[in-house]
């Protein structure tokens, strides 16, 4: 028998009994190594089911609540993009009433050097206008409301212009001065807004008639038209 050999014999009750020689090297690597990888490998799988065991736990706590508020993301989108289309009808259906003017249709306003139009894009509409009759004196109010957001503040000269069977008067009453010839912008009524400005204008000796129409001009504090709109009553 080789030194390098492991004998072994065998017997199983009443059969007789059986040699076996083993190499060293085989029966150690069958004592140590095998039980090795053994261990390693339970090593493995252990961890492994405890990683895969906290990924299903995150994912079965954590996924109801991100689907829960991408859902809620998702309709506040919806809202905000029904909100911008409704927005967006009734600032079309606003516009569609703005008379776009030229700086040669305001005869009657003296003109000054640099004099420009910057009605487009449009920084005002008007709202919630109305008129009142009584004994010969008309009171005409509306909103001047801001709808271009990109300016921060707005400022500048309001006229009104009402134009009736007998002829065309002026709000403020002091724009057109006697020995004048032209109206100067800056004898508009003046405001400043952010958001919006009330307008009370108010004609006297006005005969009552069916209906009437109103012109809205306003300049900007530097003299440009900013604003012209046409509203019937």
């Amino acid at each position: 028998m080789s030194k390098k050999n492991i004998s072994l014999i065998v017997q199983h009750q009443n059969t007789p009994p059986k040699y076996f020689e083993i190499n060293q090297y085989v029966f150690k690597l069958l004592i140590y190594i095998f039980p090795l990888l053994s261990l390693i490998t339970l090593i493995i799988i252990i961890f492994g089911s405890l990683y895969w065991s906290s990924v299903n736990s995150y994912l079965t706590t954590k996924r109801p609540i991100e689907i829960k508020r991408l859902n809620k993301d998702k309709q506040l989108l919806k809202n905000e993009i029904r909100e911008l289309k409704s927005l967006n009808i009734l600032l079309q259906n606003k516009l569609g009433k703005i008379e776009v003017p030229t700086i040669n249709t305001l005869g009657l306003f003296r003109a000054i050097p640099g004099m420009t139009d910057e009605t487009i894009p449009p920084t005002f509409t008007i709202n919630n206008s109305s008129m009142e009759h009584h004994k010969e004196q008309l009171k005409f109010t509306f909103n001047l409301v801001k709808i271009n957001h990109k300016i921060n503040k707005a400022a500048g000269f309001i006229f009104v212009i009402c134009k009736t069977s007998s002829g065309i008067i002026f709000y403020p009453h002091n724009s057109l001065l006697d020995k004048d010839l032209f109206i100067n912008f800056s004898r508009g009524e003046p405001f400043a807004t952010t958001k919006f400005r009330p307008v009370k204008a108010v004609f006297n000796n006005i005969k009552q008639q069916s209906n009437y129409l109103f012109r809205i001009l306003v300049f900007s504090r530097d003299g440009n038209i900013i604003h012209q709109q046409v509203v019937e009553k």
